[in-house]
């Protein structure tokens, strides 16, 4: 984990502190109702647990928890060993592993059981979302009221609940738990997905949404960009996937999957077949993956780097993609320093040259392009990597490009571009 820049402090009055104190006695009863409830459940098979009467007590119990006090709610974290471990992963886990398994063995002779297996899935899931909608929309009502704008428009809601706003704001670890909920929140529409269990085409969109909304909620977490990275992955979106999985491997709060997942997408992309039709931008990621998971030095990536400038100096391709690029070349360069131990990798070399050629391709077009966070990137990347050029860029300056380029929780652009001094040596 890295050290983040910058702590979010704990603001809350003397008022919300006497508050929470005198909320707590009575939410250790339900924690101690839940973790008995828990024991229980974990003694009924698994077929019965989804409808049985004491998963509704413990999904009831722990909705009373989380409303009553979020503040120590967080502190046992029970979003996530109690509700999300407990309630739904483990049991929406079987089923689909449930499903997988019946496939495999019956989906040609039994189509209507295994319809029904959907369903039930489909059902378990429907009724999960509405019940972690329903949580959230009551937590922002309760405890973050300056939220209700924002959230509303996410959850579609209109009416608020009737309930007591806790006086004082909340701290950092409180926003942590709306961030869990947030994130399992888009895993159950990311679950949704398969045509077998929903004909909606916008269930990934809505997951992709809530966890858009989770890095708002935690900046400094990788998780919400492994998650829109799995997203990217399953639809071949192969630019975004890869650059997904380095911002959730390079965050100050890593995702501990993120880095090898790059690994397994970097490998399936160094062995793709690519047609004549693709962009060249595509090769030139290819060319990339292949040097990164330890492949000879492609002899057709200058030519690709040239095409792909002539693309978008004619307009054939998004000067956002070039964006995309020049990040993932950054953080590819950013992990492979990670794992040079003695210093003499030859990968590391290569994307030495390769961030230098990137962004010197990049100095040589950029008269074409509006002062935007396109134009602030190579800026800051050529005049960093250049030996003959010196880069004073003061703290609030530092810190405004980051935001402008949505890069402030980008470990390798962190400590006053550090990195780029090294890239001219």
């Amino acid at each position: 984990m890295f050290e983040r820049p910058d702590a979010v402090p704990n603001c809350m009055t003397d008022t919300g502190r006497n508050n929470v104190h005198g909320m707590t006695q009575s939410a250790v009863e339900l924690h101690k109702v839940a973790l008995g409830l828990c024991e229980a459940l974990s003694r009924i098979p698994h077929r019965h647990v989804a409808r049985s009467g004491v998963r509704r007590s413990l999904l009831t119990t722990l909705r009373d928890l989380l409303i009553l006090d979020i503040r120590f709610a967080s502190q046992i974290r029970a979003e996530e060993t109690l509700l999300w471990d407990h309630v739904y992963h483990r049991v929406i886990k079987q089923h689909r592993t449930d499903i997988v398994s019946f496939r495999h063995a019956n989906e040609i002779e039994k189509p209507v059981q295994l319809r029904k297996k959907y369903k039930e899935l489909w059902v378990l899931l429907m009724d999960s979302i509405r019940f972690y909608e329903d949580l959230i929309w009551h937590l922002i009502c309760k405890y973050f009221p300056h939220e209700i704008y924002q959230v509303s428009r996410l959850l579609r809601k209109q009416h608020r609940p009737e309930l007591e706003v806790t006086p004082g704001c909340t701290d950092i670890d409180d926003r942590k738990l709306v961030f869990h909920l947030l994130m399992q929140l888009g895993d159950l529409y990311r679950y949704r997905q398969p045509a077998q269990i929903s004909r909606s085409r916008h269930s990934l969109e809505q997951a992709r949404r809530f966890y858009s909304e989770a890095r708002r909620w935690r900046d400094v977490s990788g998780l919400p960009f492994n998650a829109l990275a799995v997203i990217a992955s399953d639809q071949s979106r192969w630019l975004h996937s890869v650059y997904y999985f380095i911002r959730g491997a390079c965050a100050y709060e890593a995702c501990g999957t993120a880095h090898g997942n790059l690994g397994i997408t970097l490998r399936k992309l160094s062995k793709l077949r690519l047609g004549t039709e693709e962009s060249s931008y595509m090769t030139l990621l290819q060319s990339y993956a292949r040097v990164y998971v330890g492949e000879p030095l492609p002899t057709t990536l200058q030519a690709s780097l040239a095409e792909t400038m002539r693309q978008v100096r004619e307009r054939h391709m998004r000067s956002h993609d070039i964006t995309l690029l020049g990040v993932i070349l950054i953080g590819l360069l950013f992990l492979a320093r990670a794992s040079d131990f003695d210093g003499s990798s030859v990968i590391v070399g290569n994307f030495v040259c390769f961030t230098r050629d990137f962004f010197s391709a990049c100095l040589a077009i950029i008269d074409i392009f509006p002062r935007s966070s396109l134009r602030v990137l190579m800026d800051l990347a050529v005049s960093a990597s250049s030996s003959e050029q010196s880069l004073t860029i003061d703290a609030d300056e530092q810190a405004r490009i980051l935001r402008e380029l949505d890069l402030s929780n980008f470990v390798p652009l962190g400590e006053r571009w550090a990195m780029y001094s090294r890239i001219a040596r």
